[in-house]
């Protein structure tokens, strides 16, 4: 009788762990992220030049270089002056770990735009510097031109003659006007002041023009 055959089972290749990808997501953020702080640096120069009326010091880069110094110094800043102070703007990352030693070393006013995620780090280190010229604003603020949303009113800071005017037309005093907080988001763009009253008007289909006056007081 002859043999049966014995089948040889071929020998199997071991696998090869495959890298881990990154998810999609995850590259998306990191994407639209990017282009939020380049539309925020754009958004910027628009309120420097057009609302705020300060005067940009600092050299405008390009997107590539924006890219690479956001990546390599966790911040952009960009040097501004107008006719009452000096201020430096500072658009910073996620990565807020040297900011206290930047800021303590920079003599000017200071604007941190920062994202929410690290808001709680923005109020240490704006406690620990212990100083009253430095304002923080979240990325919201200058996400978009918020002068030219739709139905936005203008404000306008008036002149010590102007008030005058006003106070005599109403009979009232500054203090009893109603009040408008300074971090309020168009009152950062035209950039009203502590004690400014400001003169404010609203467009509508159906309201027409509407003119009216706020104090702001904090």
């Amino acid at each position: 009788m002859s043999k049966p055959k014995i089948k040889s089972s071929p020998s199997k290749k071991p696998k090869v762990p495959k890298k881990p990808k990154v998810p999609k997501k995850e590259k998306e953020d990191d994407i639209k992220e990017f282009f939020i702080e380049w539309d925020m640096y754009q958004n910027l120069q628009v309120f420097c030049n057009e609302y705020a009326h300060y005067k940009i010091l600092s050299k405008i880069i390009s997107k590539n270089t924006f890219t690479e110094d956001l990546q390599f110094d966790k911040y952009i800043k960009l040097e501004t002056q107008n006719e009452r102070i000096k201020k430096t703007f500072y658009i910073v990352s996620k990565d807020v770990k040297e900011l206290f030693d930047i800021l303590q070393n920079d003599k000017s006013y200071i604007g941190i735009i920062y994202p929410i995620e690290v808001t709680k780090n923005i109020a240490k280190i704006i406690l620990k510097l212990d100083r009253d010229d430095v304002t923080s604003y979240e990325y919201n603020v200058f996400k978009i031109v918020h002068p030219l949303r739709p139905g936005a009113p203008t404000y306008k800071s008036l002149s010590q003659e102007e008030e005058n005017k006003i106070f005599e037309t109403f009979h009232c005093i500054k203090q009893k006007f109603p009040k408008i907080l300074k971090s309020d988001t168009l009152a950062v763009w035209y950039d009203v002041q502590l004690g400014d009253l400001v003169e404010i008007i609203s467009l509508s289909e159906v309201s027409g023009c509407k003119i009216y006056y706020l104090h702001c007081n904090q």
